[in-house]
């Protein structure tokens, strides 16, 4: 793992893949807010089709804010799988994002946005782990974050799931199949 800035040995990129909560990178703090990165080298190539990163138990405000997620296979070229604005990580659990399964070498987090405390802008995270992808059959577990009408407050009317066999985007819902009984 290598990182735009680490606060110190303590806090360095190495220990987002040690799978220990009690490890986590943190960013070289800054009176003035600046783009922070951090990527992670796989140990080969691998189709993967989901990023998870778990926050610091003790700083879940210094969870990015604003950020990317991308990967490569040359660590020269990017394809970005995921962008997130105003997040804010409520407890240190996994927090997870899927995409199309696709090749990958490197995996990217790209923060635009950080927390703050005393004054200064940090990144702090324990881990980021990818997951290796491919076509699944049987049963399965579906869990999200439910925003409310007015960011955390507020509660959703009603969910849509779809399912096909066939990758789809909202773009392409009509070939997809509604799940009947979503939950309220």
């Amino acid at each position: 793992a290598t990182a735009s800035s680490s606060l110190g040995n303590k806090w360095n990129a190495a220990n987002l893949t040690d799978g220990d909560p009690a490890t986590s990178w943190a960013s070289l703090g800054t009176t003035d807010m600046s783009a922070q990165s951090v990527t992670i080298e796989l140990a080969e190539e691998a189709v993967i089709d989901r990023i998870e990163m778990r926050p610091d138990a003790s700083y879940l405000h210094l969870f990015p804010v604003s950020f990317t997620l991308e990967t490569s296979t040359d660590g020269t070229d990017w394809t970005e799988v995921a962008s997130v604005e105003e997040f804010s990580a409520e407890e240190a659990d996994w927090i997870g994002w899927g995409f199309q399964p696709l090749a990958a070498r490197y995996v990217r987090l790209a923060v635009s946005e950080t927390g703050k405390t005393y004054n200064y802008h940090y990144v702090l995270l324990s881990d980021i782990r990818a997951f290796v992808g491919g076509i699944v059959t049987g049963e399965m577990d579906l869990t999200w974050v439910a925003p409310g009408d007015n960011g955390s407050d507020g509660t959703a009317q009603q969910y849509e799931i779809y399912y096909a066999t066939e990758s789809f985007d909202a773009d392409s819902l009509d070939n997809a199949t509604m799940v009947t009984d979503a939950p309220a």
